[in-house]
């Protein structure tokens, strides 16, 4: 295994701990109801290190805590187009310890134009009121070269199944994104 995939995911692993506070696996992985809907469309305006362009997510629910995800982004810089896709699954559980929370765990597959890879990843959504959630997660990606990014958002319910967003990820690259986000059962 690649020493730099070997740290990163380490750190991985210590985040989850870290974030499950004394939680064992058991409880972690327990069904149970969650705080969220992850049946939505989402379209955002992305600024990335000089690039820019917009975004389009689809997320939607296929068993009971589990939600396929596809992500593509269309980026252009001084003429120079790059078309992004990721497919995944993520896993998504109410927090035991703190039942407005859901912990979310992904994996899938990224391309970037001809290049391949993988990403996994581990974060959290969080109710701070009726109309306001916090995301935060760390991604391991591994296209291109392999980098690991913290991401951060917030959304703001503008009326029931609309939400608007701004969202940051810090990383071997920045990009800031605005967008709106529409959900349905």
């Amino acid at each position: 295994m690649n020493n730099a995939i070997f740290r990163y995911t380490s750190a991985t692993v210590i985040a989850i701990a870290l974030l499950t506070g004394n939680a064992s696996a058991a409880e972690l992985f327990k069904k149970g109801p969650s705080v969220f809907n992850y049946n939505f469309v989402e379209l955002k305006y992305i600024d990335a290190d000089g690039a820019d362009g917009l975004g389009l997510v689809g997320s939607a629910d296929i068993r009971p805590n589990i939600a396929l995800r596809v992500d593509y982004s269309k980026l252009e810089e001084r003429g120079f187009d790059a078309d992004g896709l990721r497919l995944g699954a993520t896993y998504y559980i109410q927090s035991q310890a703190y039942p407005q929370a859901d912990w979310n765990f992904a994996a899938g597959l990224d391309r970037v134009e001809d290049e391949g890879g993988i990403f996994l990843s581990a974060g959290t959504r969080y109710a701070l009121s009726d109309v306001i959630e916090l995301n935060a997660s760390l991604t391991l990606a591994t296209v291109f070269d392999t980098d690991l990014t913290i991401s951060v958002a917030g959304f703001y319910e503008l009326s029931p199944g609309l939400s608007a967003f701004v969202e940051t990820d810090f990383g071997d690259g920045s990009a800031i994104a605005l967008g709106a986000r529409f959900y349905w059962r």
